[in-house]
């Protein structure tokens, strides 16, 4: 569980409108957790349980967002260090 910082879930969706990802909260059952990412008829949509906690929330949509550009947005830094963990470093092969 992740103790979110006040307003940084309302930041990250703001984040996801300016780069049309539809952000939806649902009563997910089952063994999908929080949430996740997913494409639906050509359209990026991150699904949240809304009976997550704001905090999970949170997570839920950073990770999401690690696996886009966001280099050209401003973001606050709280907002920018949580979308930054999830992101997977570059590999580049062996020589």
């Amino acid at each position: 569980m992740f103790a979110a910082v006040p307003g940084l879930l309302r930041e990250l969706e703001g984040i996801a409108q300016k780069k049309s990802i539809e952000v939806t909260y649902e009563n997910l059952t089952g063994d999908v957790g929080a949430g996740g990412l997913c494409k639906l008829k050509g359209q990026w949509r991150v699904l949240v349980d809304k009976r997550a906690t704001d905090g999970d929330k949170a997570q839920v949509l950073a990770q999401a967002l690690a696996r886009f550009d966001l280099e050209d947005l401003f973001m606050p830094d709280q907002a920018r260090a949580l979308v930054n963990k999830w992101k997977k470093p570059l590999v580049s092969p062996q020589p």
